[in-house]
Protein backbone atom coordinates (compact mmCIF):
# COMPACT_ATOMS: atom_id res chain seq x y z
CA UNK A 1 0.00 0.00 0.00
CA UNK A 2 3.17 2.21 0.58
CA UNK A 3 3.68 2.02 -2.94
CA UNK A 4 0.35 2.32 -3.95
CA UNK A 5 0.27 6.29 -1.87
CA UNK A 6 3.66 6.92 -3.45
CA UNK A 7 2.98 6.02 -6.95
CA UNK A 8 -0.71 8.36 -6.75
CA UNK A 9 0.94 11.11 -5.15
CA UNK A 10 -0.92 10.32 -2.15
CA UNK A 11 0.08 11.33 1.45
CA UNK A 12 0.10 8.42 4.00
CA UNK A 13 -0.63 10.93 7.06
CA UNK A 14 -3.39 13.06 6.44
CA UNK A 15 -4.45 16.40 8.93
CA UNK A 16 -7.38 18.19 9.54
CA UNK A 17 -8.08 20.80 12.60
CA UNK A 18 -9.69 19.29 15.78
CA UNK A 19 -12.57 21.42 15.24
CA UNK A 20 -13.39 19.17 12.08
CA UNK A 21 -12.23 15.94 13.62
CA UNK A 22 -14.83 17.09 16.76
CA UNK A 23 -17.82 18.67 14.49
CA UNK A 24 -21.14 17.67 14.07
CA UNK A 25 -21.97 16.03 10.47
CA UNK A 26 -23.87 12.98 8.82
CA UNK A 27 -22.00 11.94 5.84
CA UNK A 28 -22.39 8.24 3.99
CA UNK A 29 -19.39 6.28 3.70
CA UNK A 30 -18.24 7.04 0.06
CA UNK A 31 -18.91 10.84 0.85
CA UNK A 32 -16.45 10.11 3.62
CA UNK A 33 -13.98 8.44 1.60
CA UNK A 34 -14.07 11.05 -0.69
CA UNK A 35 -12.93 13.55 1.78
CA UNK A 36 -10.52 11.34 2.89
CA UNK A 37 -8.53 10.75 0.09
CA UNK A 38 -8.95 14.56 -0.53
CA UNK A 39 -7.06 15.34 2.45
CA UNK A 40 -4.53 13.06 0.97
CA UNK A 41 -3.95 14.87 -2.04
CA UNK A 42 -3.11 18.35 0.24
CA UNK A 43 0.23 20.01 -0.06
CA UNK A 44 2.16 22.42 1.60
CA UNK A 45 1.67 25.76 0.25
CA UNK A 46 -1.86 24.56 -1.35
CA UNK A 47 -4.06 27.45 -0.96
CA UNK A 48 -8.48 27.30 -1.66
CA UNK A 49 -7.43 27.63 -5.05
CA UNK A 50 -5.66 24.54 -5.55
CA UNK A 51 -7.60 21.78 -8.13
CA UNK A 52 -7.53 18.66 -6.61
CA UNK A 53 -8.11 15.19 -9.03
CA UNK A 54 -9.56 12.24 -6.67
CA UNK A 55 -9.67 9.43 -9.13
CA UNK A 56 -12.12 6.35 -8.46
CA UNK A 57 -8.81 3.90 -8.94
CA UNK A 58 -7.84 5.37 -5.74
CA UNK A 59 -10.78 5.08 -3.93
CA UNK A 60 -11.09 1.75 -4.61
CA UNK A 61 -7.88 0.35 -3.76
CA UNK A 62 -8.13 2.25 -0.33
CA UNK A 63 -11.50 0.91 0.22
CA UNK A 64 -11.70 -2.22 -1.18
CA UNK A 65 -15.27 -1.23 -2.53
CA UNK A 66 -16.84 -1.00 -5.51
CA UNK A 67 -17.00 3.14 -6.84
CA UNK A 68 -19.80 3.13 -9.56
CA UNK A 69 -20.23 6.10 -11.81
CA UNK A 70 -23.65 6.32 -10.80
CA UNK A 71 -23.03 6.55 -7.24
CA UNK A 72 -19.80 8.58 -7.60
CA UNK A 73 -21.90 11.37 -9.64
CA UNK A 74 -24.71 11.70 -6.90
CA UNK A 75 -21.94 11.89 -4.16
CA UNK A 76 -20.25 14.29 -5.69
CA UNK A 77 -23.33 16.91 -6.48
CA UNK A 78 -23.72 16.08 -2.34
CA UNK A 79 -20.76 17.18 -1.71
CA UNK A 80 -21.63 20.48 -3.82
CA UNK A 81 -24.78 20.99 -2.22
CA UNK A 82 -24.15 20.00 1.41
CA UNK A 83 -20.59 20.08 3.19
CA UNK A 84 -21.07 21.76 6.36
CA UNK A 85 -19.69 20.91 9.48
CA UNK A 86 -21.13 21.96 12.70
CA UNK A 87 -18.47 22.71 14.40
CA UNK A 88 -18.14 23.91 18.75
CA UNK A 89 -15.34 26.46 20.36
CA UNK A 90 -14.98 27.83 23.54
CA UNK A 91 -14.38 31.46 23.59
CA UNK A 92 -14.54 33.13 27.08
CA UNK A 93 -15.85 30.11 29.00
CA UNK A 94 -19.28 30.19 26.89
CA UNK A 95 -19.88 27.36 23.65
CA UNK A 96 -19.55 28.71 20.72
CA UNK A 97 -20.93 27.17 17.26
CA UNK A 98 -20.33 27.89 14.05
CA UNK A 99 -21.55 26.52 10.50
CA UNK A 100 -18.34 25.94 8.15
CA UNK A 101 -18.69 24.94 4.79
CA UNK A 102 -15.61 22.20 3.78
CA UNK A 103 -15.68 21.84 0.07
CA UNK A 104 -15.94 25.08 -1.90
CA UNK A 105 -15.98 23.40 -5.68
CA UNK A 106 -16.94 20.26 -6.91
CA UNK A 107 -16.88 18.59 -10.82
CA UNK A 108 -17.44 15.40 -12.09
CA UNK A 109 -17.84 14.37 -15.79
CA UNK A 110 -20.16 11.63 -16.62
CA UNK A 111 -18.20 8.61 -17.30
CA UNK A 112 -15.09 9.89 -16.44
CA UNK A 113 -12.54 8.06 -13.67
CA UNK A 114 -12.34 10.96 -11.86
CA UNK A 115 -13.92 13.81 -10.12
CA UNK A 116 -12.05 17.89 -9.02
CA UNK A 117 -12.71 19.11 -6.09
CA UNK A 118 -11.46 22.78 -4.18
CA UNK A 119 -11.19 23.49 -0.42
CA UNK A 120 -14.06 26.34 0.46
CA UNK A 121 -11.82 29.86 1.53
CA UNK A 122 -13.92 29.51 5.27
CA UNK A 123 -12.07 26.45 5.93
CA UNK A 124 -8.67 27.43 4.74
CA UNK A 125 -7.61 27.84 8.41
CA UNK A 126 -8.70 24.32 9.52
CA UNK A 127 -6.83 22.56 6.46
CA UNK A 128 -4.29 24.15 5.62
CA UNK A 129 -0.69 25.36 7.30
CA UNK A 130 -1.71 23.80 10.94
CA UNK A 131 0.98 24.19 13.26
CA UNK A 132 -1.59 22.97 16.55
CA UNK A 133 -5.11 21.72 17.43
CA UNK A 134 -4.75 19.41 14.58
CA UNK A 135 -5.53 15.92 14.11
CA UNK A 136 -3.10 13.47 12.29
CA UNK A 137 -4.79 10.17 10.79
CA UNK A 138 -3.56 7.35 8.53
CA UNK A 139 -5.32 7.89 5.13
CA UNK A 140 -5.34 3.68 4.42
CA UNK A 141 -6.64 3.50 8.23
CA UNK A 142 -9.33 6.38 7.70
CA UNK A 143 -10.68 5.13 4.57
CA UNK A 144 -10.09 1.79 4.66
CA UNK A 145 -12.57 1.17 7.87
CA UNK A 146 -15.75 0.05 6.09
CA UNK A 147 -18.59 1.52 9.23
CA UNK A 148 -19.71 4.76 9.02
CA UNK A 149 -19.72 4.89 12.71
CA UNK A 150 -15.14 4.07 12.44
CA UNK A 151 -15.16 6.28 10.12
CA UNK A 152 -16.58 9.06 12.60
CA UNK A 153 -15.06 7.78 15.65
CA UNK A 154 -11.36 7.11 14.31
CA UNK A 155 -10.64 11.09 13.59
CA UNK A 156 -12.04 12.07 17.37
CA UNK A 157 -9.67 8.90 18.55
CA UNK A 158 -6.60 10.25 16.43
CA UNK A 159 -7.23 14.02 18.12
CA UNK A 160 -7.11 12.39 21.25
CA UNK A 161 -4.50 10.10 20.69
CA UNK A 162 -2.07 12.18 23.15
CA UNK A 163 -4.28 11.43 26.34
CA UNK A 164 -5.05 7.87 28.04
CA UNK A 165 -8.63 8.50 27.62
CA UNK A 166 -11.03 11.23 27.32
CA UNK A 167 -15.10 11.71 28.12
CA UNK A 168 -17.52 12.63 25.77
CA UNK A 169 -21.35 13.25 26.58
CA UNK A 170 -23.45 11.02 25.36
CA UNK A 171 -25.81 13.49 23.43
CA UNK A 172 -23.72 15.36 22.35
CA UNK A 173 -21.88 12.33 20.34
CA UNK A 174 -24.86 10.80 19.03
CA UNK A 175 -25.65 14.41 17.17
CA UNK A 176 -21.96 14.71 16.10
CA UNK A 177 -21.67 11.48 14.51
CA UNK A 178 -24.79 11.19 12.88
CA UNK A 179 -26.42 8.30 15.34
CA UNK A 180 -29.48 10.69 16.18
CA UNK A 181 -31.84 7.73 15.76
CA UNK A 182 -30.03 5.42 18.87
CA UNK A 183 -31.40 6.70 21.69
CA UNK A 184 -30.81 4.20 24.07
CA UNK A 185 -26.92 3.55 25.28
CA UNK A 186 -28.29 0.39 24.88
CA UNK A 187 -28.82 0.51 21.35
CA UNK A 188 -25.82 3.17 21.03
CA UNK A 189 -23.42 0.45 22.25
CA UNK A 190 -24.70 -2.51 19.96
CA UNK A 191 -25.10 -0.65 16.75
CA UNK A 192 -22.72 2.17 16.91
CA UNK A 193 -19.55 1.78 19.65
CA UNK A 194 -19.07 -2.31 19.55
CA UNK A 195 -18.70 -2.64 15.76
CA UNK A 196 -16.86 0.46 15.63
CA UNK A 197 -14.21 -1.12 18.56
CA UNK A 198 -14.17 -4.52 16.86
CA UNK A 199 -13.31 -2.93 12.93
CA UNK A 200 -10.95 -0.12 14.36
CA UNK A 201 -9.14 -2.94 16.63
CA UNK A 202 -8.78 -5.08 13.36
CA UNK A 203 -7.87 -2.19 10.43
CA UNK A 204 -6.58 0.31 12.21
CA UNK A 205 -3.48 1.91 14.39
CA UNK A 206 -5.47 2.99 16.99
CA UNK A 207 -9.16 1.83 18.53
CA UNK A 208 -10.43 2.00 22.06
CA UNK A 209 -12.22 0.59 25.13
CA UNK A 210 -15.37 2.78 26.90
CA UNK A 211 -17.23 2.73 29.98
CA UNK A 212 -20.63 4.01 30.53
CA UNK A 213 -21.08 7.12 32.92
CA UNK A 214 -24.29 7.88 34.81
CA UNK A 215 -25.86 10.43 36.57
CA UNK A 216 -27.75 9.13 38.87
CA UNK A 217 -29.64 6.11 37.01
CA UNK A 218 -29.31 7.69 33.28
CA UNK A 219 -26.16 7.06 31.54
CA UNK A 220 -24.97 10.67 30.00
CA UNK A 221 -21.15 10.07 29.22
CA UNK A 222 -19.19 7.63 27.92
CA UNK A 223 -15.31 7.42 29.28
CA UNK A 224 -13.18 6.65 25.95
CA UNK A 225 -10.06 4.60 26.85
CA UNK A 226 -7.37 5.14 24.01
CA UNK A 227 -5.51 1.61 22.45
CA UNK A 228 -2.78 2.32 20.89
CA UNK A 229 -2.42 -0.99 18.25
CA UNK A 230 -0.05 -2.20 16.16
CA UNK A 231 1.78 0.27 13.40
CA UNK A 232 -0.61 0.92 10.47
CA UNK A 233 1.69 -1.27 7.77
CA UNK A 234 1.86 -4.39 9.80
CA UNK A 235 -2.09 -4.75 9.41
CA UNK A 236 -4.22 -5.56 6.50
CA UNK A 237 -6.45 -2.79 5.61
CA UNK A 238 -8.82 -3.99 3.12
CA UNK A 239 -10.14 -7.31 1.79
CA UNK A 240 -8.57 -6.43 -1.41
CA UNK A 241 -5.27 -7.28 0.27
CA UNK A 242 -3.69 -10.47 -0.62
CA UNK A 243 -0.85 -11.82 1.93
CA UNK A 244 2.52 -13.27 -0.61
CA UNK A 245 2.30 -16.74 1.33
CA UNK A 246 4.23 -19.53 -0.06
CA UNK A 247 1.02 -21.96 -1.47
CA UNK A 248 1.37 -25.13 0.62
CA UNK A 249 3.19 -28.36 -1.76
CA UNK A 250 3.32 -26.02 -4.47
CA UNK A 251 6.32 -27.38 -6.60
CA UNK A 252 9.60 -25.93 -7.35
CA UNK A 253 9.01 -24.86 -11.66
CA UNK A 254 11.37 -23.83 -14.19
CA UNK A 255 9.07 -23.68 -17.25
CA UNK A 256 5.28 -22.73 -17.44
CA UNK A 257 5.15 -26.40 -18.55
CA UNK A 258 6.20 -27.63 -15.29
CA UNK A 259 3.42 -25.82 -13.64
CA UNK A 260 0.78 -28.11 -11.62
CA UNK A 261 -1.04 -26.27 -9.32
CA UNK A 262 -1.12 -28.28 -6.00
CA UNK A 263 -5.34 -27.30 -6.39
CA UNK A 264 -5.39 -29.49 -10.07
CA UNK A 265 -7.48 -26.84 -11.15
CA UNK A 266 -8.54 -28.39 -14.96
CA UNK A 267 -8.69 -24.31 -15.89
CA UNK A 268 -5.35 -23.64 -14.84
CA UNK A 269 -3.75 -23.54 -17.99
CA UNK A 270 -6.28 -20.93 -18.90
CA UNK A 271 -5.56 -18.87 -15.96
CA UNK A 272 -2.06 -18.80 -16.88
CA UNK A 273 -2.40 -17.40 -20.61
CA UNK A 274 -5.21 -14.59 -18.69
CA UNK A 275 -2.03 -13.74 -16.98
CA UNK A 276 -0.12 -13.24 -19.81
CA UNK A 277 -2.60 -11.31 -21.44
CA UNK A 278 -2.48 -9.28 -18.83
CA UNK A 279 1.44 -8.68 -19.67
CA UNK A 280 2.93 -10.93 -16.76
CA UNK A 281 5.99 -12.30 -18.14
CA UNK A 282 6.56 -16.26 -17.19
CA UNK A 283 8.31 -15.45 -14.97
CA UNK A 284 5.92 -13.60 -12.66
CA UNK A 285 3.80 -15.97 -13.67
CA UNK A 286 5.67 -18.96 -11.98
CA UNK A 287 6.34 -17.35 -9.07
CA UNK A 288 2.16 -16.09 -8.86
CA UNK A 289 1.61 -19.37 -9.24
CA UNK A 290 4.28 -20.51 -6.40
CA UNK A 291 3.07 -17.83 -3.75
CA UNK A 292 -0.75 -17.50 -3.99
CA UNK A 293 -3.83 -19.71 -4.01
CA UNK A 294 -5.40 -20.58 -7.15
CA UNK A 295 -8.87 -19.12 -6.00
CA UNK A 296 -7.05 -16.06 -4.64
CA UNK A 297 -5.62 -15.99 -8.28
CA UNK A 298 -8.49 -16.39 -9.84
CA UNK A 299 -9.89 -13.50 -7.80
CA UNK A 300 -7.26 -10.89 -8.22
CA UNK A 301 -7.66 -11.59 -12.22
CA UNK A 302 -11.23 -10.95 -11.80
CA UNK A 303 -10.82 -7.45 -10.32
CA UNK A 304 -8.48 -6.54 -12.59
CA UNK A 305 -10.44 -7.05 -15.19
CA UNK A 306 -13.31 -5.07 -13.85
CA UNK A 307 -10.96 -2.14 -12.80
CA UNK A 308 -8.18 -2.31 -15.89
CA UNK A 309 -10.15 0.22 -18.22
CA UNK A 310 -10.12 2.85 -15.58
CA UNK A 311 -6.07 2.84 -14.71
CA UNK A 312 -4.13 5.29 -15.45
CA UNK A 313 -1.32 3.19 -15.15
CA UNK A 314 -2.13 -0.51 -15.90
CA UNK A 315 1.09 -2.14 -16.02
CA UNK A 316 1.26 -1.26 -12.41
CA UNK A 317 -2.40 -1.86 -11.72
CA UNK A 318 -2.22 -5.60 -12.48
CA UNK A 319 1.30 -6.26 -10.41
CA UNK A 320 -1.02 -4.31 -7.67
CA UNK A 321 -3.01 -7.31 -6.90
CA UNK A 322 0.18 -9.70 -7.23
CA UNK A 323 1.51 -8.75 -3.58
CA UNK A 324 4.72 -11.22 -4.73
CA UNK A 325 5.15 -9.54 -7.53
CA UNK A 326 5.33 -5.78 -5.40
CA UNK A 327 9.02 -4.42 -4.98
Amino acid sequence: MEDFLEKNGLNPTIVQHNLISRGSFDWNELKLDMYYTLLGKIRKGDTANTLYEVRLEELRALSGKKCDYSLVKKVVTDLMNDSVVKVEKLVDGQREFENITLIGYAKYREGESSFYVQIHPASEHLLFGLERNFTKMKLVSAVGVRKKFSKRIYPILCSHSGQKSFIEEFDDLRERIGALSYKTFTKFKERVLVPAQEELNEKAEISFDFKPLKTGRRIDRIEFIIKHLKKQDEVVKTSKVIEPKAVENAPVVSTLKDIKHPEQDPTLPCVVERMRKRGLTDKEIMLVCRMMSFEDVKKALHTITWGLKEANHPAGYVRSHFPCLKR
